[in-house]
């Protein structure tokens, strides 16, 4: 039976409604558009065969588009169950001025809803059954990568690659790593740097990077602000604060 039909099988008369197949990217997984109940939720998940744990993946402001996809293809290629949730209901933007039209229009009540669907979502995984959970989150998806971490205890893990929220870090019970660029427009370094000594006031382990003579997006390929360089290295560390911080069972 095929997977599509696995979660149908699995989430009926849940909040799994219908699937269908995707593309297949580089590491040669495929993954799927599901549909969650909250609003129109949906989102992008990709399984491995044997799941070590669970990440939800945060798109920046651009919407749910192929680039992210293709990293939830290449977290499950690594052996974790990943989700998308798409906070822009379908839609996507390939410029700044159409992200920040997109912007000006967001619903944050459903972008809220959407990003505590996911996380429902994704913990209702099975596979994920035992297993701790992780979020990356860039640009706009990195501060709800933040703030879920603050909403959702079995939160374990966060990357934030170049984003940030003002927030209250007391009650999290999660370690973060962050990737910034230098002289970042979007993300002072003000706001940078109170981040990290919000986190780490809150005596939550936290490792920020900063990339030299990179800009923001400088992670995403499809980007003109794409570092190569940057981007693998970026990787490096964050497959291994992942391994490092999921690895293990979270029960018996």
């Amino acid at each position: 039976m095929s997977l599509p039909a696995q979660l149908e099988n699995i989430f009926t008369g849940l909040w799994l409604k219908t699937v269908r197949r995707m593309q297949t990217n580089v590491t040669g997984l495929k993954g799927n558009i599901v549909e969650f109940n909250v609003g129109k939720g949906r989102g992008y998940l990709s399984v491995p065969k044997t799941s070590r744990g669970g990440v939800i993946v945060l798109h920046a402001w651009w919407g749910l588009n192929d680039f992210f996809k293709g990293l939830c293809d290449r977290l499950a290629a690594e052996g974790y169950s990943a989700f998308a949730p798409d906070l822009r209901e379908g839609k996507v933007a390939r410029t700044v001025d159409e992200a920040k039209e997109m912007m000006k229009k967001e619903n944050q009540e459903l972008v809220e809803k959407t990003v505590l669907g996911g996380h429902e979502f994704l913990n209702a995984l099975p596979s994920i059954k035992g297993h701790k959970k992780g979020v990356v989150g860039f640009s706009m998806g990195a501060a709800w990568a933040l703030w879920l971490s603050t909403k959702k205890l079995d939160v374990a893990a966060v990357t934030a690659f170049y984003g940030t929220y003002d927030l209250d870090f007391s009650k999290s019970r999660a370690s973060y790593l962050g990737h910034f660029a230098p002289n970042d427009e979007w993300e002072p370094e003000d706001s940078i740097r109170g981040l990290e000594k919000k986190i780490r006031q809150s005596n939550r382990p936290v490792t920020f990077h900063t990339y030299p003579e990179t800009k923001h997006w400088f992670f995403e390929n499809d980007r003109p602000e794409y570092s190569p360089q940057a981007a693998h290295l970026a990787w490096t560390r964050t497959l291994e604060f992942i391994h490092s911080t999921l690895g293990r069972s979270s029960s018996p």
